[in-house]
């Protein structure tokens, strides 16, 4: 499980330098880390997202999500943020299932199968002082060579299982592939009895 998030007091007894050192940190990270409010507001934004996002920090911080990135499913976001806001509990977007949260174009060179960058992301609820949970962070982490290569290993073994059940010259079903069908009938006809004939 993860650790729950500091308390905005806490973090506000941090030495400055170290305060200031932690805010470098979060900005050299090759992971995009952004905090909305439940509007979706904005009110942080790193160097990554900047870098992949083709907006600058100044550009967006304090404007709305859907107004920076009109194509961006906008509905789905809020309900999870409201999610995580109201259980205090964090909140998962898989590349595998989702595709993307941000509409970043693709600059992996793997396979180039994919015009729009892969992305999981985590979403995490951040307390203020008072202890109220009023914003989330999201980080974005780059899935698309990952998705890519997987793509690719799935794509190799439909084409490897096609190859292993047909003839080479005639691309019907071999030998083994219909003793195997054959037996797969035999024990369905065992179980529901009914006529079956080659």
């Amino acid at each position: 499980s993860f650790p729950r998030i500091p308390l905005m007091a806490q973090v506000a007894s941090i030495p400055e330098q170290i305060s200031l050192e932690l805010a470098q940190i979060v900005d050299v990270v090759r992971v995009g880390v952004v905090v909305v409010d439940s509007d979706l507001t904005v009110y942080f934004w790193n160097r990554w997202m900047e870098d992949h996002g083709g907006h600058a920090r100044e550009d967006v911080l304090g404007k709305n999500l859907a107004d920076i990135f009109p194509d961006m499913q906008i509905k789905a976001l809020q309900r999870k943020i409201r999610q995580v806001l109201t259980l205090g509990n964090f909140a998962f977007i898989d590349a595998r299932l989702h595709g993307y949260l941000f509409p970043f174009n693709n600059v992996q060179q793997l396979g180039r199968r994919f015009d729009l960058m892969k992305q999981s992301c985590i979403l995490a609820p951040l307390q203020s002082a008072d202890g109220k949970l009023e914003r989330v962070c999201i980080t974005v982490t780059d899935e698309t060579n990952i998705v890519s290569a997987e793509a690719a290993l799935q794509e190799a073994h439909a084409q490897l299982e096609y190859r292993s059940r047909r003839d080479n010259l005639t691309q019907l079903f071999n030998r083994g592939y219909t003793c195997e069908v054959l037996e797969q009938e035999i024990m369905r006809v065992r179980r529901c009895p009914s006529p079956l004939s080659v």
